[in-house]
């Protein structure tokens, strides 16, 4: 699926008013106005359009194939994750300047939303944002985060194994560590 990234991108949602609680219950008594309730007719037509992307891919893609994924067919498992990742939605959280997407947080929700139909994959393809790459972008020095993230002006597939993700734990130990 084609998509023209610079129009949509000055479309997306880039702010959301937050609604002040005391906490406990007292949202549920709050008087609130229409306004500052978001819902999803309030999505932007960019937002919407990852949202049918991540829909498609699940319907067409993994839903078909949700008894293999559920015998734990790692191998497919992994192949499902590099086509999400053609179709961008392994990068929806990581800032441009990473060779991410730079979204909003509406739109991943949105798009985590779509992907959580089928519960296993979901939770394979989050591992590898919040375990593999997103711990990269947050505690990684700028040089990691460059190796790690980008490959020649391009996002990087980050591999989400134990051994990895032990190697980098161990990395990033050394670098914020140093006298």
């Amino acid at each position: 699926m084609d998509y023209d990234r610079p129009r949509i991108l000055l479309n997306m949602a880039t702010k959301t008013d937050a609604i002040e609680f005391s906490g406990g219950g007292s949202f549920l008594s709050a008087n609130v106005t229409a306004h500052q309730v978001f819902t999803r007719e309030d999505l932007s037509p960019a937002q919407q359009m990852f949202g049918r992307i991540a829909k498609d891919f699940m319907r067409t893609e993994v839903i078909p194939r949700e008894q293999e994924i559920y015998d734990k067919d790692w191998a497919l498992t992994r192949e499902l994750l590099l086509k999400a990742g053609e179709l961008d939605l392994l990068r929806v959280d990581i800032p441009e300047a990473y060779g991410g997407l730079g979204l909003d947080k509406v739109s991943s929700a949105y798009v985590g939303e779509k992907i959580g139909v089928m519960p296993s994959f979901a939770g394979s393809l989050g591992a590898h944002i919040t375990i593999g790459t997103l711990p990269i972008f947050y505690f990684g020095t700028k040089s990691r985060r460059r190796t790690s993230l980008i490959y020649r002006d391009k996002p990087r597939p980050v591999s989400c194994t134990l051994e990895r993700l032990l190697r980098f734990c161990r990395e990033i130990y050394v670098e914020t560590h140093i006298d």
